[in-house]
């Protein structure tokens, strides 16, 4: 319905994180496309580093590699690292 942000598929692409210290390697990174829909979970295709190791992911919940807590976490690792 025109109008009604429930009902649209938001789609990023790009970077949708990229969890750094000031100097050296991401923490946490995620690139490519996020899909969330307004009736489902949202979903990840592209590429996930954590910790210097590279998954990939296809049409993935992304509950299969990203949760609050995580989030929380790598923000802290981030600002530890200086």
């Amino acid at each position: 319905m025109p109008g009604d942000d429930t009902t649209i598929t938001v789609v990023t692409v790009g970077t949708l994180w990229d969890i750094r210290p000031a100097v050296g390697p991401a923490v946490f990174r995620a690139v490519r496309t996020l899909v969330e829909p307004p009736d489902a979970g949202p979903t990840f295709t592209g590429h996930v580093t954590t910790g210097g190791v590279t998954m990939r992911y296809d049409d993935a919940p992304l509950e299969a590699f990203f949760s609050d807590d995580l989030f929380v976490e790598w923000v802290c690792q981030a600002v530890e690292a200086g």
